[in-house]
């Protein structure tokens, strides 16, 4: 698994999309292994939230309150975090594209589809 020690500061003021943390590709997965990884990567997900908490506060929108804006946001995560910026949002994820793709955590500045 790849890991990023990135400094928050840094991290704020990327442009793009910065992916934290990922799986390799997950092709002879057993179904075990992949909720295994599923579970870990939820985890690793709350520590970054709680270190992006630091600087920016609690985020306003998270898949348990809004989850139509989050599903907008990013369609693949399965864990989202976001705070407010400009026209849109600065979103941590957790989430998966496909089966055999990698599991990941990523930031970075998104705007809701339509917006």
């Amino acid at each position: 698994m790849n890991e990023a020690p990135l400094d928050i500061k840094a991290l704020l003021t990327s442009a793009e999309e910065v992916f934290l943390e990922e799986t390799g590709w997950l092709d002879d997965c057993s179904p075990e292994e992949l909720e295994r990884t599923y579970t870990d990567f939820a985890s690793r997900f709350r520590t970054w939230r709680a270190r992006l908490e630091e600087s920016l506060g609690p985020p306003s929108v998270t898949r348990e309150r809004a989850p139509d804006l989050a599903e907008e946001l990013y369609f693949e995560a399965f864990e989202l975090a976001a705070w407010p910026k400009d026209h849109g949002y600065l979103v941590l994820a957790c989430g998966q594209h496909d089966r055999e793709s990698p599991i990941f955590v990523s930031f970075g500045y998104r705007e809701p589809n339509g917006a």
